[in-house]
């Protein structure tokens, strides 16, 4: 049988699962869908159902398309119904325990050659497949929202993980059309791990007084598909909230704050972004259905108690220069930690995975039109701000040399 075409189990029925679901069946797979909850595994089905219709009455797909891709899907009431899978994805919430008891249940249903993957975003695989007699097998599928329309998944290799588990999840990913990216088994793997450092320069500057419509406006002007204070709105205020928790852990001497942030002061106050209506904006539908954003004065008012300095001004080019300076300067810590295997696949996975303006290449791209000693001497203007601005031995040393990222290609 062929890899591109085997049988995919995906366990857990919420919007990554369904997504999962969606884009394996798509592509031709036979997927077994599971979810603990009764009835949670046809709904699933039904929803992908319903978005298929959608697309058939609008005439992206054909119908008889529509029916072929249902008739893949199968529900599953019971763990049991994923033998014989030659790959299962778990999409479930982000509990190293509950992760860790499912993939210890599983191991013996699935053969002793299938591959046991997980859509952790913040979780380490290796401490995942601690649970598994077999951890060889056991690797990272990390997809992005929404799974059917963004084109990267990172192939996150655990400690113990095989090659051929790797390739195999790498033959999987290509056969979908997506591109593939393999990085090293850490906090935030590499695209939330550079966007968490860009979330946290973005905490400093409203804690140091920016208003946070002025960095949207900035962010965007740049290129951005959209500002932090938005995306942040759109993913979710407590999720982000989560992730940045994990990050600082793993990382306190560049990620970690010692105060509270504009994330922390709204999700205290369950603005959540567009998911309950509030956020750093204010959200109602339209008369399609989809939110609508407006400012809110409110925010404001709740944010002055997380800026000690009160409001100041800003200039634009300092607000872009501290952004980007931070993502930077992650950038290269993750290519000197080995993260990704390239500046080229570092760049490629910030285009894929956040929209990384085109046109300025990606973090190290971008570093190198700007020239990297200029960026270390900028880095130096920030240096009171913590270890977020530290630029690692290895980009100083570069620096030094008159050496770039790409070698001696000229951006």
């Amino acid at each position: 049988m062929s890899q591109q075409r085997g049988v995919i189990g995906v366990i857990g029925a919420g919007t990554m699962g369904r997504g999962i679901v969606q884009l394996f069946a798509e592509a031709g797979h036979e997927v077994r869908l599971y979810d603990t909850q009764d009835g949670a595994a046809a709904r699933g089905r039904d929803f992908v159902a319903d978005l298929l219709r959608r697309a058939a009455d609008k005439g992206r797909i054909k119908p008889e398309q529509m029916e072929a891709t249902l008739g893949r899907i199968r529900p599953q009431s019971e763990l049991g119904g994923l033998a014989g899978c030659d790959v299962v994805i778990e999409a479930v919430i982000e509990d190293l325990g509950v992760k860790r008891e499912l993939f210890r249940a599983l191991e013996p249903i699935v053969g002793e050659h299938a591959i046991l993957a997980s859509n952790t975003s913040s979780l380490l695989v290796a401490e995942i497949a601690a649970a598994c007699a077999r951890p060889l097998r056991v690797a990272g599928l990390h997809f992005f929202n929404p799974v059917p329309l963004m084109p990267l998944v990172e192939i996150v290799r655990g400690a113990q993980t095989r090659d051929e588990a790797v390739a195999t999840a790498v033959s999987y990913t290509l056969a979908m059309g997506k591109t593939p990216l393999v990085v090293k088994d850490c906090a935030g793997f590499l695209v939330n791990r550079l966007l968490g450092a860009y979330f946290i320069a973005f905490l400093l500057l409203i804690r140091d007084g920016a208003d946070f419509v002025q960095i949207d406006r900035v962010l965007e002007s740049w290129g951005w598909p959209m500002g932090p204070s938005y995306l942040l709105d759109v993913a979710g205020l407590d999720t982000l909230d989560k992730a940045l928790a994990i990050l600082a852990k793993a990382y306190p001497e560049v990620m970690g704050t010692d105060f509270e942030t504009a994330i922390q002061r709204l999700a205290g106050e369950k603005r959540y972004g567009q998911k309950t209506g509030a956020g750093f904006f204010r959200y109602e539908a339209d008369a399609r259905g989809k939110p609508r954003r407006s400012g809110d004065p409110v925010t404001y008012e709740l944010l002055a108690s997380v800026q000690p300095q009160g409001r100041r001004e800003f200039a634009d080019d300092e607000i872009l220069e501290r952004m980007m300076l931070a993502m930077v300067l992650e950038a290269a810590r993750c290519l000197e930690e080995e993260v990704a295997g390239s500046a080229l696949e570092i760049d490629a996975g910030m285009r894929l995975g956040t929209g990384f303006p085109l046109h300025h290449g990606g973090p190290l791209w971008y570093a190198d039109a700007v020239g990297l000693p200029v960026v270390v001497a900028h880095s130096a203007r920030y240096r009171s701000l913590g270890g977020l601005y530290q630029p690692g031995p290895a980009l100083t040393r570069m620096a030094a040399a008159g050496e770039r990222f790409y070698g001696a290609f000229k951006p």
